[in-house]
């Protein structure tokens, strides 16, 4: 039996709320009636059965095991959208105490999602328009959305970013991950976004050798070499002189770590005219799958921790987290 705070059972039931009034916005207009009844009985069943007992008597305080998998499914949803909203809302105010306000309206969402029973349970499928219609119908749904507040995610025109004209800009990585999210979603796929650092960049790099010799020799060939890499697996965004986002896409962490790796090798191999130093990298990642409630820049800031963390260790390493919770003390670094 869980056991909850009466905050954090009024949230559970705003989120109950919030399931059935999206998936009826999803589905509504869009599938036969026939299949209308199909999600009835396939889908909806055990999310009508958590609702229904936090409506009806108790006996005891608490949510019986039986309905945690719906309780995962609901709570996943509702807390990746209302910290979007937040996100959205912080963009739009430079006060320190509105911020705040609104970052504590998540943490009971947080500190129910953090409890040890959601590391053990499978959350329930999460109805899509994918399990009733193809990909042409999908495409074509997404081309005439009804209204601006049922739009998705589009994919933005390529572009380069400004100084080398290799990787992505910065500025693509959100929009990127957003749009690759919902479409691996679809496919019940996973995406791995990855946070790389060059080990010691100023000091093995930029001060002995200078910011036009580096850029010329070392970080042009290398931000080649890393384009060639991510080539038809995802995207490479530059950040910065010594910082670089990943995006791997239909891709589970053991695929994304084994191109890592051997991306790592060849860095070893490649020479740099006039200068002795070879690059090594600090790597975080993160594999994001529909089982994941946090935003995208929740996400990218849990590949920076990692990556945090491979630097800790020693450099010139790999680290993930183990499970879907995020929590420091799941980070681990992976073997060559």
């Amino acid at each position: 039996m869980l056991q909850l705070s009466e905050t954090q059972l009024q949230q559970v039931s705003w989120a109950i709320s919030d399931f059935y009034e999206d998936i009826s916005r999803e589905l509504a207009g869009r599938v036969q009636n026939e299949l209308l009844v199909f999600y009835r009985h396939a889908f909806a069943p055990a999310v009508d059965k958590l609702r229904d007992f936090l409506q009806g008597p108790r006996s005891e305080p608490g949510i019986p095991e039986e309905h945690l998998a719906a309780l995962k499914l609901v709570l996943q949803h509702y807390r990746r959208k209302r910290a979007t909203a937040i996100e959205r809302a912080k963009e739009k105010t430079s006060s320190p105490e509105v911020k705040e306000r609104l970052d504590a309206e998540v943490v009971p969402l947080n500190q129910i999602l953090a409890a040890e029973w959601v590391t053990t349970i499978t959350a329930a499928k999460m109805p899509r328009l994918s399990d009733f219609l193809n990909q042409r119908q999908l495409r074509e749904i997404r081309l005439k959305r009804r209204h601006p507040s049922e739009s998705l995610p589009e994919l933005p025109k390529r572009q380069f970013d400004d100084k080398f004209g290799i990787l992505q800009p910065a500025s693509l990585f959100l929009p990127d991950l957003a749009y690759f999210r919902e479409r691996c979603a679809e496919r019940e796929g996973a995406l791995v976004v990855g946070f790389v650092d060059i080990d010691d960049f100023k000091k093995r790099f930029n001060t002995p050798y200078g910011e036009p010799t580096v850029d010329r020799e070392v970080l042009g060939p290398f931000m080649q070499k890393m384009e060639q890499f991510v080539y038809h697996h995802g995207y490479a965004y530059r950040y910065g002189g010594d910082e670089y986002m990943l995006l791997f896409v239909n891709t589970d962490l053991d695929i994304a770590a084994r191109l890592i790796q051997r991306f790592r090798r060849n860095l070893r191999d490649l020479d740099f005219r006039g200068i002795r130093e070879r690059i090594t990298l600090s790597i975080g990642l993160c594999e994001i799958n529909t089982q994941t409630f946090l935003t995208e820049r929740e996400i990218q800031s849990k590949a920076n921790v990692a990556k945090n963390f491979a630097k800790c260790q020693g450099k010139d390493r790999v680290a993930a987290f183990k499970g879907d919770l995020f929590r420091e003390g799941d980070l681990y670094i992976l073997g060559e």
